[in-house]
């Protein structure tokens, strides 16, 4: 007679089966929500065939309004009705501007006029370039809370040493009364211009008075090195789920990048590599309230890439409205001089406070060497070379560098300008006056 041999289970396995099925079920459940996550998008830094979800390299660095907001140009009235330029990078305008931030009181009134007394010396702070271009008066002044956009702002020495008047312009064209107190200016002089001024004169031309160096000037030839940037993780910071998106290469070897919401081009310039961001289905979302479109495209830009490296100096050169968008231009400036076309340029449109089209340049220049510089066109001289039946056409001229390809790796700033007409924009060179024609001179298509 046989006997069934008995088994006993020790304590841990008896324990193990007992939580063994929960486990399991858990298991299936984290399965399921992963692949959730994965289909919809997720936050969390999963890595994948390519670098990553909303990996986010920093091409240049972060930049906040306060830097992007400097004045456009710096103008110095004597009391003799001399006129002076100050480059907007030059050690004058920094100590000034850090001068007006240390304001301990400042006072605002409605103001009869804009216009100063004839004279007396006052400095200009020009921040109008295109557009609805302004600066916060905050900018300026920290401490002061009211809110207004400023186009120009022009400073008069008092009788008090840590006392200043001004007169603040504001978009509208409405003129304020502002006295700023407890302003430290350490030795700099408002009547006098200092060794990095440079004299300009104010001609009429066409109804309009166009101001240009009184002299030859002197300008600098910059050669900047062009680094390029790994671009795989640009391209993926666009879209959640970077494993999601399809490639495709079109007929003029542009490639598109896209998951079928969102869209990215990505071309090859002469320069290097340019990116084209669209998302057309932001028209369609609820609109973000509490977010302007200035404030949403700096914080766009600095969570794609960011602004040119601290070596450069970035600003915004255009702001356009249209009914329901708004266009804002980023550009690069080199030694208090705009840098024209699309090389070091950003543009972002905004709608409903998303950003529906961005573009730019994956570059990261940095200066290769400065060559002798070179004694530009007075503005007399450059009219006398211009066309005279052209000269009732122009609408603005501007002092600033084109660019042009040195090498392969390397561009090349030479110092142009730009001259307005009527019908369009034309560049020459500001040593002899010849058509420029530059690399990547045209301008980023406007909105409009």
């Amino acid at each position: 007679m046989s006997r069934r041999k008995r088994f006993s289970f020790s304590p841990a396995r008896r324990f193990w089966q007992w939580v063994s099925t929960p486990l399991l079920i858990l298991a299936v459940l984290a399965s399921v929500l992963f692949t959730f996550l994965i289909w919809f998008g997720s936050p969390i830094p999963v890595q994948s065939a390519r670098t990553g979800f909303y990996t986010s390299p920093k091409l240049g660095a972060p930049s906040t309004l306060t830097r992007l907001f400097l004045p456009h140009q710096v103008w110095l009235w004597t009391g003799h009705q001399q006129l002076y330029s100050y480059p907007v990078q030059s050690g004058f305008v920094s100590k000034l501007l850090s001068a007006l931030h240390g304001a301990t009181t400042v006072t605002v009134a409605p103001a009869k006029t804009a216009k100063v007394r004839g004279g007396t010396s006052y400095l200009e702070l020009d921040y109008a370039t295109s557009g609805e271009v302004g600066s916060p008066i905050q900018d300026l002044f920290p401490s002061l809370k009211q809110a207004l956009s400023v186009r120009s702002v022009y400073i008069k020495p008092d009788a008090k040493r840590d006392t200043l008047n001004l007169i603040a312009v504001d978009q509208q064209g409405a003129a304020f009364d502002l006295r700023a107190s407890g302003v430290q200016l350490r030795g700099l002089s408002l009547t006098v211009p200092g060794i990095s001024a440079v004299p300009y004169a104010q001609i009429p031309i066409n109804g309009r008075e166009i101001r240009l160096p009184y002299t030859n000037s002197i300008m600098p030839i910059e050669v900047w090195l062009l680094k390029q940037q790994d671009i795989s993780g640009v391209i993926d910071s666009y879209f959640a789920d970077p494993s999601a998106v399809i490639p495709i290469v079109d007929k003029n070897h542009k490639t598109l990048y896209t998951d079928g919401l969102r869209a990215v081009w990505l071309s090859t310039t002469s320069f290097g590599p340019t990116i084209t961001y669209r998302n057309p289905q932001t028209g369609n979302v609820i609109p973000r309230t509490g977010h302007s479109p200035l404030d949403t495209a700096v914080q766009f830009i600095n969570d794609h890439g960011g602004f040119l490296s601290n070596q450069t100096s970035q600003g915004i050169s255009a702001i356009k409205r249209s009914t329901d968008m708004t266009e804002i231009l980023f550009s690069l400036s080199e030694g208090g001089f705009p840098v024209f076309g699309q090389f070091g340029s950003m543009q972002c449109i905004v709608n409903n406070g998303w950003v529906v089209t961005y573009r730019r340049a994956l570059v990261e220049p940095s200066i290769l060497e400065e060559t002798q510089p070179l004694h530009i066109l007075s503005g007399v001289q450059l009219l006398n070379l211009l066309n005279p039946r052209e000269l009732g056409k122009i609408r603005s001229i501007k002092l600033g560098y084109g660019t042009t390809l040195f090498s392969s790796t390397a561009i090349e700033l030479f110092p142009v300008y730009q001259i307005t007409y009527s019908y369009g924009r034309v560049y020459v060179n500001a040593t002899d006056g010849q058509v420029f024609h530059g690399t990547g001179m045209t301008p980023w298509t406007s909105v409009e």
